[in-house]
């Protein structure tokens, strides 16, 4: 027993704050590399199969210029000028994202049957990257009719095709409902389809195949053309739109573009062409009428020159027969204005459709309501901006309306001076032409008659000219009317996919699996209060560390098969090396007299203190010391396991009397080393630890042993190690990395303190 303060050891701060070194992270990451490997690799790992099992989507696009102004000419242009308010490109951008657009592209495309390989999944297409597998059929059998019944939208229908043949059966299900042959229409429960026969090449890739249909309903496959689908405005001043779609077949991407387009353009001009339209049909309802009139008029003329003999007028009656003409289609082409004014005033409605058209082709002039439609159509135009964010309940929509209502006023205001003037027009006319018809009644009756007969067809024939005229410049205008948008690049079928991008993903896979993985090591390590190193160790508790022991895999299982695991086995090993180096610092230790009992123990179970006594001792046998293992673990011994002894009799019945330590002791377990067992386990271990006879016994064995090792109980569950240690010249106190609390060891240090305040105590790192 050592109490002779000269062989104290020196005082240690319970803890001192160090520096943080690069050489600190590092030791971090090599103690935490399966948590960062495992990371690491989960990461990558799910970024190789996500990014391989990828279908690859392809984008085509086209470039499209919107211009703006009148695209109009002719007879209409002052008019269009006036009325037309130019679509921003945001307007033309919201139309071609449009649903009823979208539906055009879907029916003209037949979007909504789509037609799969049974066989292209993940995995499928992961092997198939790789190379361990073929790629699909070639070409996929699209449908050329394709009708379902109701239950049947949007359900998986599988399409096998017999070997060896043009036949085909259709499956919902584990049941047949359908089965035919390419290039026929085959019909029954519900189903109706008809597949293109294709070529050889095509037969012979689908025989024996399986593929999938789903025909969708026309609603949800325009939502997904919409999904698809990106239109924006390249540049900020520009009136250039870009269009684009992504789909994983490239050749149907660059069709749904192009058809877009067409669509669009096609649209673009019918809106523009409307307005030749309205005015065409109001010029030929007109023309349809006069032209009965006329027909009616030369009637009667030619029966009346066949009933009285009478074929030609005199010179007087001619000219009165020519001024009352022009007079009656001037008032005629009045009637006909103010008509069309009434047309104007009832188009005032809620959605602007003022109608125009028809007082140009028959000559209406007024500034003042060109100007007050011009303002009603800009109203009209940012109504329709505010209802794009806003409901028409919205104050600034409301405020707005309240504007429109009082512009559409003035316009109906406007109109009825416009057609008071015509009136007054109209009833000076008719003043003169009652003048005119005054002096046509003097004539003769029969001149009377005939030149009234002639009158009628006089008039009725420069009607009859006149709209004709107007209905050859409209028909002209329409012919002429072009779209305000051109194509400036065309889509094309793309070549390489935009998605998956595979070795950026990989290579983002890696960054981000390794930042992860260092990320998840230092949030472990700081969570971690077990033991991680020598430095920390020492540096925390304040006891001196005597030596690092490897972690040894084979130790665990050769305790198992009851076999022991010495590292004398492996002499030239570096474990070897690290006991030779623990005994070499025990040994010199102390100054004066060299450590001869040394009481091993551990804060917890499981940490290696069995282990290191056992290879400890062996070692110090090996170099030619006589050297005693004592098992004073009388709770759970595991020397006699290590070194293949039995278990009785030990310790036990040597401190109780029941037999000599001679009889007890198993002598040459190895060369130089006697084992003590632990013996009977007794029901007072710690009595018996801490009593006189164990003092007596340990000062009887120094006599006859250089080196006595005392395998004793974890000093975190008992005292019977801290009992011993007041017999024992060191102390030494197993820790575990990566297992043994920080907090744990100072605890036992304290308890070891508190018996023996003398007591030299050292720190072994296992594992």
């Amino acid at each position: 027993m050592n109490n002779h303060s000269e062989n104290n050891q020196p005082t240690y701060p319970a803890y001192f704050e160090e520096e943080v070194h690069l050489r600190d992270y590092i030791k971090v990451l090599r103690r935490r590399w399966k948590s960062l490997s495992l990371i690491f690799l989960a990461v990558v790992g799910i970024t190789a199969v996500y990014t391989l099992g990828m279908r690859p989507v392809y984008r085509a696009d086209t470039l499209l210029q919107v211009a703006e102004g009148a695209r109009t000419s002719g007879v209409l242009s002052e008019l269009a000028a006036v009325t037309r308010v130019a679509n921003p490109v945001e307007t033309e951008i919201e139309i071609l994202k449009s649903r009823s657009l979208g539906s055009v592209v879907v029916r003209r495309l037949g979007l909504d049957v789509s037609v799969s390989d049974n066989r292209d999944g993940s995995i499928h297409r992961i092997l198939g990257r790789l190379g361990l597998v073929g790629d699909g059929a070639k070409t996929l059998p699209v449908p050329e009719i394709m009708e379902v019944s109701p239950d049947l939208l949007g359900v998986p229908l599988r399409l096998r095709f017999d070997k060896g043949s043009a036949a085909y059966r259709v499956f919902h299900g584990k049941d047949r409902i359908l089965a035919g042959t390419l290039g026929k229409l085959a019909a029954g429960n519900g189903l109706r389809l008809k597949i293109p026969a294709g070529g050889p090449s095509d037969e012979e890739d689908r025989s024996g195949r399986e593929f999938i249909l789903v025909k969708s309903d026309i609603r949800r496959a325009t939502r997904g053309l919409s999904g698809r689908l990106k239109v924006s405005q390249v540049g900020r001043n520009t009136q250039v739109v870009r269009v684009s779609y992504q789909d994983v077949d490239p050749v149907r991407a660059a069709r749904v573009v192009e058809t877009l387009t067409r669509a669009y353009i096609e649209r673009d001009v019918e809106g523009a062409s409307r307005e030749a339209n309205v005015t065409l049909t109001f010029i030929r309802d007109q023309i349809a009428q006069v032209k009965n009139r006329l027909e009616s008029a030369q009637g009667r003329l030619d029966d009346y020159k066949v009933k009285t003999g009478s074929v030609a007028l005199t010179q007087e009656a001619e000219l009165l027969v020519q001024r009352i003409s022009d007079l009656e289609v001037e008032a005629n082409r009045l009637a006909v204005t103010r008509a069309g004014i009434d047309r104007l005033v009832e188009s005032l409605g809620g959605k602007g459709a003022i109608v125009p058209g028809s007082l140009e082709a028959l000559g209406m002039d007024s500034q003042e309501m060109s100007a007050l439609m011009s303002s009603y159509l800009e109203l009209m135009r940012k109504r329709a901006d505010l209802l794009k964010e806003y409901t028409p309940e919205n104050p600034a929509v409301r405020s707005l309306d309240a504007r429109i209502s009082l512009a559409a006023e003035q316009i109906r205001a406007a109109a009825s001076a416009v057609k008071g003037a015509l009136k007054t027009r109209e009833t000076a006319v008719k003043n003169v032409l009652g003048t005119y018809r005054s002096q046509l009644d003097a004539l003769p009756e029969i001149q009377r008659e005939l030149a009234r007969l002639q009158k009628n067809v006089l008039i009725q024939e420069k009607i009859y000219s006149f709209l004709l005229e107007k209905e050859q410049e409209t028909q002209i205008v329409k012919a002429s009317t072009v779209s305000n948008v051109r194509v400036v690049d065309a889509a094309t079928v793309p070549i390489e996919p935009i998605k998956p991008r595979t070795r950026r993903n990989l290579l983002l896979g890696l960054i981000l699996g390794l930042m992860l993985g260092v990320g998840v090591a230092f949030i472990l390590e700081y969570f971690d209060d077990t033991v991680g190193g020598e430095d920390d160790l020492e540096a925390m508790v304040g006891i001196p560390v005597y030596g690092t022991v490897q972690y040894v895999r084979k130790a665990h299982k050769r305790r198992k098969e009851r076999k022991p695991h010495l590292v004398i086995e492996e002499p030239r090993s570096s474990i070897t090396e690290g006991f030779r180096s623990l005994r070499t610092n025990i040994l010199f230790s102390r100054v004066k007299e060299k450590p001869r009992v040394i009481t091993v123990s551990s804060p917890g179970p499981g940490e290696g203190k069995s282990f290191v006594v056992a290879n400890l001792a062996s070692l110090s046998a090996y170099a030619g010391k006589r050297t005693l293992v004592v098992d004073a673990d009388l709770r759970k011994p595991q020397q006699h396991v290590v070194f293949g002894a039995s278990e009785k009799p030990g310790l036990t019945d040597v401190l109780t009397g029941k037999m000599s330590l001679d009889e007890a002791l198993h002598g040459s377990v190895q060369e130089n080393l006697d084992l003590l067992a632990a013996g009977s386990l007794p029901p007072n271990p710690s009595e018996l630890l801490g009593s006189e006879e164990m003092g007596n016994l340990l000062t009887t064995l120094r006599d006859r042993y250089d080196f006595i090792l005392l395998d004793s109980p974890p000093l975190g569950l008992v005292t019977d190690p801290a009992l011993l240690m007041t017999h024992s010249d060191l102390g030494l106190i197993v820790a575990r990395v990566g297992m043994t609390p920080r907090g744990s060891i100072t605890q036992a240090a304290d308890a070891v303190k508190r018996l023996s305040p003398d007591m030299q105590l050292g720190l072994v790192v296992n594992a």
